[in-house]
């Protein structure tokens, strides 16, 4: 067996490597195309703007392994981190050995590496390296702070974040960035520009108001704008206040609620019960409610009381007046604040209320009927508004007077039949109305500020202006009209066209008007200088008031006088009753005497009225209320 020497293999191999090298570099042998190195020429640590293009191209050189150029060797390019692309994706070298791609950066902001590499080859890649900048401003979005929940009068736990990103979403420094407080009692502190990562912060102290979806601020860029909301809650508990439907008269009972609140009057929801005391029991006394906040107040007479809610070492009261109703009478609360018409079954008649001076608007009429009040509506006048009265006869029908003044003309107005919108007259002031639909009147009939009254019916007008005074220059005025047809008719010299010597001596006559024949009311008393008939009811008496020196009321049955001791009395009823306000409260005059209903001063005087039911309308300040007598 013949064996190999090592050491001859040897020689053979270093020789065959020599022969190898000197017929590469004799004259005559092509050039060499094995790729043996790859040279970095243009385009490393460029910047542009994220997504854009780099402003060089990405350039190598394939060397072989004598560091001459390879032409016609393909270079694959791609990106290594942060996306991009490159154009074209493969690139041929060149005569000088060059490939060459196009690099444009990806979306985000920040260092990003692309990679070239000669496909298939065993030669490391070549890395460049680019820095991308955020683009220009594109859109606010929000970051955090939004949707908090903080107590009233403090800041926020959490600041307000918004960010200025571009296109792709990176931040950019430097934008303005505009912070808006929409509540005047909110504290809103932020700066204007955005950081370096594109971030504007805002502080903020909420207002004094606490709400479940409260706006308080906003962050505007350009035309763009981001709203902040947030849960503003109570804070601790300060005050205690007692609230409600206090109890206004006796015999009745309410309802009342104490809330707790923070010092700026949010209540504070607690289900801690309260602890309630009266500070008087004979006026008013507690009894408990299933909601510990509540308590039902029960009057026990009249008189002044203080009820009060106790929570901790906090006390809220509430103080009010507690008006004792007339004993023999049952009372309604008709849950208005005023009326000014009453008839036999109990309805009541309202303007519902003032429309404006120099804006009139339309005016609106109301009846009521056992706790439910019917509108009706009146369009508006050109004149300048002023107070309007009703007044409703049995069957319903109202008639409506709308006051009105202008400074051309004398005090003036409209009467309607408001159930079918009838006008009745213009320039007239409507006063009562019977059961036939005979409406009364006084109106601004002829000469300027000449008053004339009427009687209507059916579209037929009768004028008092024949009536049987020593004077032809006189006013006539119409107060009431009672089912028979009987009519108050009071009349007085006009100041404006009356001449001596017929109106040497100032005079007043009042008469019942009755199918054309006028009865004269003769003087009540030798005291009496000057008296006004006031009301008439169904029986023909006639309710008489004198004025100036005397100040006297009677009650005319057509032949003899009955005095009362009411001088401000204003109805009479079939039943020879009469309603009357005095300094310490209303009265009633019934049986001949002067019953006093309740203590009450401030009661609404010239719209007490007494129907022959013998039921009373008692406006007080607190509201109407109708009273009717026990059987």
């Amino acid at each position: 067996m013949r064996t190999r020497d090592p050491a001859a293999s040897l020689a053979r191999f270093v020789l065959l490597a020599a022969v190898l090298a000197a017929a590469c570099d004799s004259p005559g042998v092509p050039e060499s195309r094995v790729p043996a190195a790859l040279q970095m020429v243009r385009g490393d640590t460029q910047t542009a703007a994220a997504g854009q293009a780099l402003a060089d191209s990405l350039e190598v050189r394939v060397l072989n392994r004598g560091g001459r150029p390879v032409p016609g060797v393909e270079v694959e390019f791609s990106p290594a981190s942060g996306g991009g692309t490159l154009h074209p994706a493969r690139a041929r070298t060149d005569a000088s050995g060059i490939a060459r791609a196009a690099w444009t950066l990806g979306p985000a902001a920040g260092p990003q590496t692309a990679q070239g590499r000669v496909r298939g080859g065993r030669l490391d890649a070549l890395v460049f390296t680019a820095r991308a900048t955020p683009g220009a401003p594109a859109r606010l979005v929000e970051v955090s702070g939004n949707h908090q929940a903080g107590v009233v009068g403090e800041p926020l736990p959490q600041p307000l974040v918004v960010r200025v990103v571009d296109e792709h979403g990176n931040g950019v420094a430097g934008v303005p960035v505009t912070w808006e407080c929409y509540d005047e009692q909110a504290v809103l502190a932020g700066n204007d520009t955005t950081d370096a990562f594109g971030h504007a912060r805002a502080t903020l102290t909420l207002g004094t108001i606490a709400g479940a979806d409260v706006t308080p601020a906003a962050a505007t860029f350009q035309d763009q704008s981001l709203e902040f909301h947030v849960v503003a809650v109570p804070g601790p508990v300060a005050e205690v206040q007692v609230v409600g439907d206090a109890p206004r008269v006796h015999p009745t009972s309410a309802r009342m609620q104490a809330t707790a609140q923070d010092a700026y009057g949010n209540v504070v929801l607690s289900e801690t019960a309260f602890t309630w005391t009266s500070s008087n029991p004979a006026v008013a006394v507690v009894e408990p409610d299933p909601v510990p906040s509540h308590v039902t107040v029960l009057t026990r007479g009249g008189g002044t009381v203080q009820i009060s809610a106790s929570l901790g070492e906090l006390t809220g009261r509430a103080e009010f007046q507690v008006r004792a109703m007339p004993p023999g009478f049952s009372f309604v609360d008709t849950g208005l604040p005023w009326a000014e018409a009453l008839n036999d079954r109990g309805q009541l008649a309202r303007r519902v209320g003032e429309s404006d001076p120099i804006h009139p608007g339309p005016e609106v009429f109301g009846v009521w009927e056992n706790g439910a009040e019917t509108t009706f509506t009146f369009p508006a006048f050109a004149w300048s508004g002023g107070r309007g009265t009703p007044a409703i006869n049995n069957q319903g029908t109202v008639v409506v007077h709308l006051f009105q003044f202008s400074k051309w003309t004398a005090y003036q107005g409209v009467t309607w039949l408001l159930r079918d919108g009838i006008l009745i007259q213009a320039r007239s002031r409507g006063r009562d109305i019977n059961d036939h639909e005979q409406v009364v009147g006084t109106s601004t009939h002829g000469q300027f500020y000449s008053h004339v009254g009427f009687v209507w019916q059916g579209g037929e007008t009768t004028w008092f202006n024949d009536v049987p005074v020593p004077t032809p220059e006189y006013d006539s005025y119409t107060m009431a009209i009672n089912n028979r047809g009987q009519v108050l008719v009071n009349v007085e010299p006009n100041p404006w066209l009356c001449r001596p010597p017929s109106c040497a001596q100032p005079g007043a006559w009042a008469f019942v008007w009755e199918a054309g024949r006028y009865t004269p009311i003769s003087r009540p008393s030798p005291a009496c200088q000057k008296w006004v008939a006031l009301d008439i009811n169904n029986l023909g008496h006639v309710l008489v008031r004198c004025t100036l020196a005397s100040d006297e009321v009677f009650v005319w049955n057509g032949a003899t006088f009955t005095g009362m001791a009411l001088p401000h009395a204003s109805a009479l009823n079939d039943r020879g009753e009469v309603v009357s306000w005095e300094a310490d409260g209303p009265y009633v005059w019934r049986a001949g005497e002067a019953i006093r209903l309740m203590d009450e001063p401030r009661t609404n005087r010239t719209s007490m009225r007494i129907n022959n039911r013998g039921q009373i309308l008692l406006n007080l300040p607190i509201g109407a209320y109708l009273l009717t007598p026990l059987p």
